[in-house]
């Protein structure tokens, strides 16, 4: 019941925008999305308890994943290609889902595969919304996306001084984190954990980071300023490189012929260099007892789960995987042991969907990538998206993403406009009225 009252309120919503705020322009709903992913939370598919690993636990959909149908059902449109590679590609994922299920073998975690599921999902029914555009204001949707970092890094300063989630269904779960030689604060913000929060805060970096180059306003910059305080405070180390390397990328492509300054690249790049070095130096100790000590050095960890799991996993089924969410059943099940989720998300793919599922998982990610590059005739666009693919590629790869349904979202979906704007572009038929930031 309370998923059909959600899907009604997304609706009327839709229906009320599209009406008085964007005069029956549909196309224009999708600014509203980063607006909307303000509210996260999960809702119970079922009253059903399963009892995994010791634990009680049910199945869940996600408020996005909720929003997505909705939009998809909304702007659904009968002239979408579904020739597109993309469109082959989603298919072939929820096939192989399907087959899993079917076929392959039974699902023991069955909130698990829900999760992941759910995912996969969503990939397609953002390929079904952005494929249904008949035009899009990509810039006014990225700097929507400014109201979303500042709300989130709010929430989390917020979080950082109470030591609660403050979310919608978990206000007052804790944020502490115990895993190291003390307790720590980490705060999740609208993610829901952690390293989803890390991963988050790589992709809203990005998309600040953007904005702040080729809007220059103050609150562009304002809202990079909190989303790297944000940032900071979910101690996601591999979060802190994916925001550097996304920096550096989109430092080396801005490009502005007005620019007033006359400091050539490589000086900047050589002088940050020179003061991070000193930084560390100067404060490597503190960093290495809040960073590695106190919230606990996992990251070695991670690679002796990846050899495991290579020897339980891959070796013992290569082409079906171990079953879609069920590497932690998987692993009780048959060799008596309770495992974290894999700690990457191409591997986890991998391991769980079988190798000819990873092929199609990671052409889709390439294929997307390249085309968007490549097509994209803005320089300064261009390399936003190779920064948000190369920055996300690593932070994705030290953290199970495939359960993190906010960053996965905004990830998509970034990446999906972009590549359905080159498409619009490409055919002459992209006209943007009604917005105040333009495409340059």
């Amino acid at each position: 019941m309370k998923i059909l009252i959600l899907m009604l309120v997304y609706y009327v919503m839709f229906i009320c925008a599209n009406s008085f705020l964007f005069k029956h322009d549909r196309s224009r709903i999708i600014e509203l999305v980063p607006f909307l992913l303000l509210l996260s939370f999960s809702l119970a598919l079922t009253t059903i308890r399963f009892r995994i690993l010791g634990s009680i636990a049910s199945m869940h959909i996600h408020s996005t994943v909720v929003l997505l149908a909705m939009l998809a059902v909304y702007l659904f449109s009968r002239k979408i290609n579904l020739k597109d590679p993309v469109a082959y590609f989603s298919v072939l994922m929820i096939v192989g889902v399907l087959l899993q299920v079917f076929v392959f073998r039974d699902i023991l975690d069955w909130p698990n595969f829900t999760i992941v599921f759910g995912t996969y999902l969503s990939i397609m029914m953002i390929y079904l919304i952005t494929a249904s555009l008949n035009k899009i204001n990509l810039n006014q949707v990225l700097y929507n996306f400014n109201y979303l970092a500042i709300l989130n890094g709010v929430l989390s300063i917020l979080q950082y001084i109470t030591g609660k989630t403050l979310l919608i269904g978990n206000l007052s779960q804790s944020i502490v984190y115990t895993e190291g030689v003390t307790n720590v604060k980490r705060v999740v913000g609208l993610a829901g954990s952690n390293n989803a929060a890390g991963n988050l805060g790589v992709l809203l970096f990005c998309i600040c980071l953007y904005n702040t180059v080729t809007q220059k306003n103050l609150f562009s910059l304002f809202s990079l300023g909190i989303t790297t305080v944000f940032s900071l405070l979910t101690l996601t180390r591999i979060g802190y490189l994916g925001m550097l390397v996304a920096f550096v990328i989109v430092f080396i492509g801005y490009k502005n012929k007005n620019s007033r300054f006359s400091i050539s690249k490589k000086k900047i790049i050589g002088g940050a260099a020179v003061f991070l070095a000193l930084l560390l130096i100067v404060f490597h100790k503190p960093i290495i007892q809040k960073l590695f000590i106190d919230r606990g050095n996992t990251s070695g960890e991670r690679f002796k789960q990846y050899v495991n799991a290579w020897n339980t996993g891959v070796l013992h089924h290569p082409f079906t995987g171990v079953g879609i969410g069920q590497w932690q059943s998987y692993s009780y099940y048959n060799f008596g042991y309770v495992d974290l989720p894999i700690h990457s998300l191409y591997y986890n793919v991998l391991i769980e969907n079988g190798l000819l599922l990873f092929i199609a998982f990671f052409a889709l990610n390439v294929y997307l990538v390249f085309k968007v590059i490549r097509n994209t005739p803005n320089r300064n666009l261009k390399f936003f998206y190779l920064a948000l693919s190369v920055s996300s590629f690593i932070t994705v790869n030290f953290n199970p993403d495939q359960y993190y349904y906010v960053p996965n979202f905004i990830y998509f979906f970034v990446l999906l406009l972009g590549y359905r704007k080159t498409q619009l572009v490409s055919n002459r038929k992209t006209v943007v009225k009604g917005s105040k930031y333009h495409e340059k």
